[in-house]
């Protein structure tokens, strides 16, 4: 039996009961009426579906791809769930209105991949579809990403092309900044992009036997080093 049908037999019974009460016999009519309306006080909801994916590092570019597992959060209501093959996912039965979803991955007790927050406009009995929820290794993951562009000058007219290493960042004793360990290396595009990924935090960035001096913003290069890489990072410069 649906709602409705439940809804008009209550309505039924409350009729005859009250005739009933009443000392009279009613008057049953089997004519059937042309239309009989009923609102039923139910929340108007709608769905989400998209995808988590994670960043791989090939040929100076990143490239996205779907991973499973990640725990999809609809912020504000309580509705969760997890992503399955390819990264996909879906959640229904969410009421009508404007929410950041949000995702996170934790590949291990140690290794945590977390989104930034994607808006979804939920329409009632509507399908949206999320822009991909990108999820970024955490801070010491040991899968960090650096990835940007070098030049050969300061004035960003020409690309470097050539070998890139990613060394730990280290001291002499008079305080002036050397390469130590190397933790990575490519060979920039021929456009002078790069990215590498893999276990970064102090960092130097060492072109043949130059240290890159990085760009602050467009006009002011700044430091020699990146202290600190949480996730991906962006860095350009160029070879002094």
């Amino acid at each position: 039996m649906n709602k409705l049908e439940k809804v008009l037999r209550q309505i039924g019974g409350a009729i005859i009961l009250a005739a009933s009460i009443g000392g009279c016999t009613p008057t049953v009519n089997n004519n059937t009426p042309d239309e009989i309306t009923v609102t039923i006080d139910t929340p108007q909801v709608g769905m989400i579906m998209g995808r988590t994916v994670i960043p791989l590092v090939a040929n100076n570019q990143i490239f996205w791809y779907g991973q499973s597992g990640a725990e999809v959060d609809v912020k504000g209501t309580g509705l969760k769930t997890n992503s399955i093959s390819s990264g996909m996912y879906s959640i229904s039965e969410i009421p009508t209105g404007i929410y950041d979803i949000t995702a996170r991955w934790k590949k291990n007790s140690q290794e945590t991949w977390d989104s930034k927050p994607e808006p979804a406009l939920v329409t009632s009995r509507g399908l949206t579809e999320v822009s991909d929820l990108k999820l970024i290794p955490s801070y010491n993951s040991g899968k960090e990403i650096i990835h940007g562009r070098i030049y050969s000058n300061k004035e960003k007219t020409s690309p470097f092309i050539g070998n890139l290493r990613v060394c730990r960042l280290a001291h002499k004793q008079d305080g002036s900044i050397i390469p130590g360990t190397e933790l990575g290396n490519t060979v920039t595009s021929s456009d002078g992009y790069y990215a590498i990924q893999g276990d970064f935090d102090n960092v130097v960035l060492q072109a043949n036997s130059s240290i890159i001096k990085f760009f602050a913003d467009e006009q002011h290069p700044t430091d020699y080093y990146y202290t600190t890489i949480s996730g991906m990072k962006e860095i350009e410069g160029f070879v002094p």
